[in-house]
C-alpha cells in the first residue's frame, strides 16, 4: 500500500493553482516554496514523480524537468532505486524555516542617506512605465522614437557578434571598452561633433550617470564643490551629492550658465557640470560670449569641466557649435555622451572622452571596480556605426523629429496668453513651456495626468535655484495626431475651458 502523501502536496495547489502553459515553472516554484518554509525538510524523501503528477494534474515531464533543475542546483539528490531526497545541507539562501520578515525601516546607514537627500527628492517619483510594459504617453520628455529604428539591420549585427567565431564576446570585456567600438566612437564624434580625439581617450560605459560617477571617483574628493546648471537632469545632481560632494546649483539666462553669479558664490570650484550645446530641460544653447566667460572661470580656478551631451546630433537647422572639448582647455574637459537617444534606451551604452593624460587612471579605476560593458552589443554597435547604418538612421530621424517639433509649435502657437512662454527648440526632442504665477507646474502635471497627458515639472529638475515653474514637454516619440491631441488637453487645462469650446482671445 502506498504511503499517504504529505499535506503540502495538496496545499500548494490551494495556495497557488498551476497556470496553463507554465507547468514546469509552477512545479519548480511550488517545491522551492515548501523547502523555504520548512514543510519539506532537509533529508526528506520526495513523493514519486508519478504520484505528484497525478495529484497536481500535470504532465509527468513537468515534474521530472523541475526536479532535474533542483538537482542541478544542489537542492535535491537522487538515490538509485530509492527516489529523490532533499539534500542534507541546502544551498545558501534555501535554508528551511519561515522567510525572514523584512524590516520596514531602512538600515541606519541607508536611512542617513535618505534623510540627507529628502529635501532634494520632494515630489520626485521613479518612472514605472517600463516595468509595467506600458509605453509612455505624449508629451513625456526624454523618450526617443523606437518605432522607426531599423531593427532587422540591428538583428544582423547582433547575430554577427554572437557567431561561433566570435565566442570571445561571451567572456569578460576590457574595462575601457572594446577597441572596435572605441575606434568607431572616435570616428563618430569627429563626423557629428567635429571633435579630434583618439580611440585611446574613449571609455565605454553603460550610461551618462555611470560616466559621471566614474569622474567623481577618479578626480573629485568628498567635500569638493561642483557647480551644476540649475535646472538640469535631476539624477545628475543627486548622484554627485551622494558622492559627498558639495553640489551648488547655478541659474542661467538665455545665453547659458550665469558665470558672473557663479564666480561670486564659487570662485574656485573643483568641477563645473553643464550641457552647453543644448541644455536639458530648457533647450538653451550657450552663447559664444558666455562660453568665453566659462572657460576663463575654469582656467582661473583649474576646475574640471564635465561637458554632457545628449541628442545634440539632432539639430533643427543652423550651425551647431563645437564642444568645449575642442577648445583651448581640452585638457580640463571631460566629454560625456550616450547612444541611448540615437539608438534605443535598452542598449545601455554611453561613452566618456578623457584627456590623454587621464586615460590610464580612468581605465585602471574602472577595471579595479570590476566594471565592463557587455561585449556583444559593443561589437554589434561598432559594426552598425562603421557600416553607415547609424548615419542613415540619424538622417531619417532628424527629419522626423523636426516635423514633430513643428507640429508642437503650431499646436501651441497663439493659443495661450503671452505669459506662457515656450523656450528654444533648436535641437533635441523636448521643449520647456514656462508658466506664469499663480500656476504650479506640479499641480498642472498632475491634472494633465488625469487627462491622459504626461509632462514633466520644471521645478522638479531644480536643485537649489528657487522659482522654477514650467512644463517639460517631449515630442520625439509621438505621432503628430498624438501631439496635437495632447496639446488640445494642455491648452484646455491652462485656458480653463474644455476641448472643443471656443478659446479666449
Amino acid at each position: 500500500m502506498a504511503e499517504p502523501l504529505p499535506p503540502w502536496v495538496l496545499q500548494v495547489v490551494d495556495e497557488r493553482p498551476p497556470e496553463p502553459g507554465a507547468a514546469r515553472e509552477w512545479v519548480y516554484r511550488a517545491l522551492e516554496r515548501v523547502l523555504r518554509d520548512g514543510r519539506l525538510a532537509p533529508g526528506s524523501r520526495l513523493p514519486a514523480a508519478r504520484r505528484l503528477a497525478q495529484s497536481w494534474g500535470l504532465p509527468r515531464g513537468a515534474i521530472d524537468q523541475a526536479c532535474d533543475r533542483l538537482r542541478a542546483e544542489g537542492v535535491l539528490v537522487r538515490r538509485v532505486g530509492d527516489g529523490s531526497y532533499v539534500a542534507d545541507r541546502l544551498p545558501l539562501g534555501m535554508a528551511s524555516g519561515p522567510e525572514p520578515v523584512v524590516a520596514p525601516v531602512p538600515k541606519r546607514a541607508a536611512q542617513k542617506v535618505l534623510q540627507r537627500m529628502s529635501s532634494r527628492l520632494q515630489g520626485a517619483r521613479p518612472s514605472q512605465h517600463w516595468a509595467e510594459g506600458r509605453a509612455p504617453r505624449a508629451l513625456r520628455a526624454g523618450v526617443p522614437d523606437i518605432d522607426h529604428f531599423p531593427l532587422a539591420t540591428w538583428r544582423r549585427c547582433i547575430a554577427h557578434a554572437f557567431a561561433d567565431e566570435q565566442r570571445s564576446s561571451l567572456s569578460y570585456g576590457p574595462p575601457q571598452g572594446t577597441r572596435e567600438l572605441r575606434q568607431a566612437t572616435a570616428r563618430y564624434l569627429t563626423l557629428t561633433r567635429g571633435m579630434r580625439c583618439s580611440a585611446e581617450q574613449v571609455i565605454i560605459v553603460n550610461s551618462t550617470l555611470q560616466a559621471t560617477e566614474l569622474i567623481a571617483q577618479v578626480l573629485l574628493s568628498p567635500g569638493d564643490r561642483v557647480c551644476i546648471e540649475d535646472p538640469s537632469h535631476p539624477s545628475s545632481a543627486r548622484l554627485l551629492s551622494l558622492a559627498h560632494l558639495d553640489v551648488v546649483g547655478v541659474p542661467f539666462d538665455e545665453q547659458g550658465l550665469d558665470v558672473r553669479q557663479a564666480r561670486e558664490h564659487s570662485p574656485r570650484p573643483a568641477a563645473i557640470y553643464l550641457q552647453p550645446l543644448h541644455q536639458y530641460p530648457t533647450g538653451i544653447v550657450t552663447s559664444e560670449a558666455r562660453r568665453r566667460e566659462l572657460l576663463d572661470w575654469a582656467d582661473a580656478s583649474r576646475a574640471w569641466i564635465i561637458e554632457v551631451d545628449f541628442l545634440n546630433e539632432i539639430a533643427h537647422g543652423g550651425a551647431v557649435q563645437a564642444p568645449l572639448q575642442c577648445g583651448p582647455l581640452s585638457e580640463q574637459v571631460l566629454f560625456v555622451g550616450t547612444y541611448t537617444g540615437v539608438m534605443f534606451p535598452a542598449i545601455r551604452l554611453a561613452y566618456l572622452v578623457v584627456p590623454p593624460g587621464l586615460v590610464d587612471a580612468f581605465s585602471s579605476v574602472r577595471g579595479m571596480l570590476g566594471d565592463h560593458s557587455p561585449v556583444a552589443p559593443q561589437q554589434a554597435l561598432a559594426e552598425f556605426i562603421d557600416a553607415g547604418h547609424l548615419g542613415d538612421h540619424l538622417r531619417a530621424m532628424r527629419s522626423t523629429y523636426r516635423a514633430r517639433r513643428d507640429v508642437l509649435q503650431r499646436a501651441l502657437r497663439g493659443r495661450l496668453p503671452a505669459a506662457f512662454r515656450l523656450g528654444p527648440m533648436v535641437g533635441g526632442v523636448s521643449a520647456c513651456l514656462h508658466l506664469p504665477a499663480p500656476w504650479s507646474d506640479v499641480a498642472v502635471v498632475e491634472s494633465l495626468g488625469a487627462r491622459g497627458v504626461e509632462a514633466g515639472a520644471l521645478s522638479l529638475h531644480g536643485w537649489s535655484v528657487p522659482g522654477l515653474n514650467g512644463l517639460v514637454l517631449g515630442y520625439g516619440a509621438y505621432e503628430s495626431t498624438d501631439i496635437e491631441a495632447a496639446v488640445d488637453e494642455l491648452v484646455a487645462l491652462l485656458a480653463g475651458v474644455r476641448v472643443g469650446e471656443p478659446q479666449p482671445a
